[in-house]
């Protein structure tokens, strides 16, 4: 996994009083092939309280020009998950982060190229997680109750675990799929599907923000930067 902030230092010279309470914007799931001008939009104007009707029938150009009035003058975080292309900031509406406002854009993405385009100051490659690290994370999406509801199923949970890979996203999303199936036959099903997938050559791949969370040490490269 990798992540990078993308920061200009131009400085707009409208931008002379900034708030120093930090905004925060979190846009998940962007991850679809081709990302989605107001779906972004929607995400942060439902934090700046742009959610009403008059907001939601307004067009993509009317809507960025609604974001950038009230975000220019502020310092903000923004965080967009699972990028597949580029996304352009001036479209959605979000200002340029400079240094003067103090604002940074954080984004995750499964492609280095994607971290070019979005000319990322900084970025950071998340390893996958250790054997036992992974078993660990696996049993929590899981749970106890589904792992001992059969004899076999801690075993057979066990390859489920291996064939992820090492990928949190991966364990999180097969872990979860897995908490309510309480037969080895649907284990089997499962390990039989993977065997087929191609989960191990995601290894050097960037993957999502799910694994940004769950590992501290990611956190700590985060407050460098912040």
């Amino acid at each position: 996994m990798a992540w990078g902030r993308w920061q200009d230092n131009t400085l707009d010279p409208n931008q002379q009083q900034v708030q120093h309470h930090t905004e925060w914007f979190r846009c998940c799931n962007l991850g679809t092939g081709v990302y989605d001008v107001g779906k972004v939009q929607d995400r942060i104007g439902g934090n700046l309280r742009f959610s009403d009707d008059s907001w939601k029938n307004k067009s993509v150009d009317q809507k960025a020009t609604d974001i950038y009035r009230v975000l220019r003058y502020k310092k903000f975080v923004v965080l967009l998950d699972d990028l597949w292309e580029r996304v352009d900031l001036n479209q959605v509406g979000i200002p340029k982060p400079s240094k003067r406002n103090g604002s940074k854009l954080i984004f995750t993405t499964r492609s280095l190229a994607v971290c070019g385009e979005m000319e990322a100051r900084k970025k950071i490659k998340v390893e996958c997680l250790k054997s036992e690290e992974a078993w660990k994370l696996f049993q929590d999406k899981v749970g106890d109750e589904t792992l001992n509801s059969h004899p076999d199923i801690r075993e057979l949970a066990k390859q489920v675990a291996k064939r992820c890979g090492g990928l949190p996203l991966a364990l999180i999303t097969m872990g979860r799929a897995m908490a309510c199936k309480t037969t080895s036959v649907e284990w089997n099903y499962a390990i039989k599907k993977l065997k087929r997938s191609s989960l191990t050559k995601m290894k050097n791949e960037v993957t999502a923000l799910s694994a940004l969370f769950l590992v501290p040490v990611y956190w700590k490269e985060m407050e460098k930067i912040l």
